[in-house]
C-alpha cells in the first residue's frame, strides 16, 4: 500500500488528509469547527476537534491519536491504516450516543 492510496481510503471517510513525503506522514482531521479566539486572532481560520497520523520510522509504521499519546507500532502502512480506520469508527460511534 502507498501513502496515496491510504490517504485516498481516508479521505473516502470524510477526513481533511495531508500526505508529507520525506518523512513518510499522513496527518488526518475531522470535525471542522470553529477556532478558539487566540488561535483566530492568529490567522487561524478552521480547527478540527479530532486527528490522528501515521507515520515511518525506519521499517515499522506508527499510529499516533494525537499529541503527546505515545504511538501504537505496525509492521506496514495497511495494519497501521487499519488501526486508525478502528480508531475513527469509535470516534464517530462515541459521538453519535
Amino acid at each position: 500500500m502507498t501513502l496515496d492510496e491510504a490517504a485516498a481510503v481516508l479521505r473516502a471517510r470524510g477526513l481533511v488528509v495531508q500526505v508529507t513525503t520525506p518523512p513518510d506522514c499522513i496527518i488526518a482531521a475531522g470535525e471542522p469547527q470553529q477556532p478558539p479566539p487566540e488561535a483566530a486572532a492568529d490567522g487561524v481560520t478552521v480547527a478540527y476537534s479530532f486527528g490522528f497520523s501515521l507515520f515511518r520510522q525506519g521499517d515499522e509504521w506508527g499510529f499516533r491519536e494525537g499529541h503527546p499519546k505515545p504511538a501504537q507500532w505496525f509492521p506496514d502502512l495497511a495494519a497501521a491504516l487499519e488501526r486508525a480506520i478502528l480508531f475513527h469508527e469509535q470516534h464517530q460511534r462515541e459521538r453519535s450516543q
